[in-house]
């Protein structure tokens, strides 16, 4: 039995609009590996059905193929904000009990760096 090279079908599947779209999704996940440091994920998923409603005097009965070409990419950290809790829930000041934390503001996660809402 001899089988069809996969390359023909899928170049076929919406009259090549898949591969174009799959080899956007490698280069886009290729930069964003390379800008992140992080992996990337590129899925191609193939549907393959039969055609509902086809006459029964068919010799041959034909099937349907859908696919789509899906991404996930690596993303930037964004940056943590601390909080306290007291009894009213999350708060950014501390209660008259904590001492003082000069350190109260934004956390960027890629350099461990607390900001104090004030640029410095």
């Amino acid at each position: 039995m001899k089988i069809r090279n996969a390359m023909v079908t899928l170049t076929a599947l919406r009259e090549g609009q898949v591969m174009i779209e799959l080899a956007q999704a490698f280069h886009d996940a290729a930069q964003a590996v390379k800008h992140h440091n992080k992996p990337a994920k590129v899925t191609l998923e193939v549907t393959i059905a039969p055609i509902k409603n086809v006459g029964a005097n068919l010799v041959e009965h034909p099937i349907v193929m859908q696919a789509e070409v899906s991404t996930k990419l690596p993303k930037e950290e964004l940056p943590s904000t601390i909080f306290f809790v007291d009894e009213e829930g999350p708060s950014r000041h501390a209660s008259e009990r904590q001492p003082s934390f000069p350190g109260v503001g934004i956390v960027d996660k890629s350099t461990g760096e607390i900001s104090h809402g004030n640029g410095k």
